[in-house]
């Protein structure tokens, strides 16, 4: 039983033996040499002097080379790498902080969430809610007047008093400008008795 080929397939077979002929016929050539590549050595078979030795920049080359193969690179670490334990308690007392990415829609998408927990009343997560936003598009006003918001309502209002005046120094006039005026001095009066 023979096997009918259409056009594509009897293309493809013709290509697929030419390929594998001009293979056949690049191993073949008289003259090529096929050098391995230079691997580093593995972490055991190093020596405590491996890390001392001058580090090869190039090497001669054959006539038949690659001109790429002028520079090894070498991929050892520095001879002074790991030779000290990490020190983990520098980490906490580092001013350097992780920050997220400016995405406004996240932010936004945050602060409606916390909206929601604010109108159930469910301060702690509108609170949390209003600082991930925050994160994610700093200095945002809206979202600066609804944390303090939360915060007065949550009785935590020295933080509630500074989120008011940081509004004002966003928006001096903005919407809530005259609520931010009149909560400062309620949360002052509270703060005071």
């Amino acid at each position: 039983m023979g096997m009918k080929l259409g056009g594509f397939g009897l293309l493809m077979l013709m290509a697929t033996a030419t390929a594998w002929g001009q293979v056949s016929v690049a191993k073949e050539k008289p003259g090529m040499k096929s050098d391995p590549i230079p691997r580093s050595q593995p972490e055991s078979t190093k020596t405590a002097t491996d890390d001392d030795k001058p580090r090869p920049e190039s090497r001669p080359r054959n006539t038949e080379e690659s001109s790429s193969r002028d520079t090894i690179i070498d991929l050892r670490p520095p001879g002074n790498d790991n030779k000290r334990p990490v020190d983990m308690s520098d980490e906490a007392e580092s001013d350097v902080s992780e920050m997220k990415p400016w995405n406004p829609h996240k932010a936004a998408k945050s602060l409606e969430v916390g909206e929601y927990y604010f109108k159930q009343k469910n301060y702690k997560a509108a609170i949390s809610r209003y600082r991930e936003a925050l994160e994610y598009k700093p200095r945002d006003a809206q979202t600066t007047f609804r944390l303090a918001e939360a915060l007065e309502r949550a009785g935590q209002y020295q933080e509630s008093l500074q989120r008011y005046q940081e509004y004002l120094q966003i928006l001096k006039n903005g919407p809530f400008a005259e609520e931010s005026r009149k909560a400062i001095d309620r949360v002052k009066a509270k703060l005071a008795g």
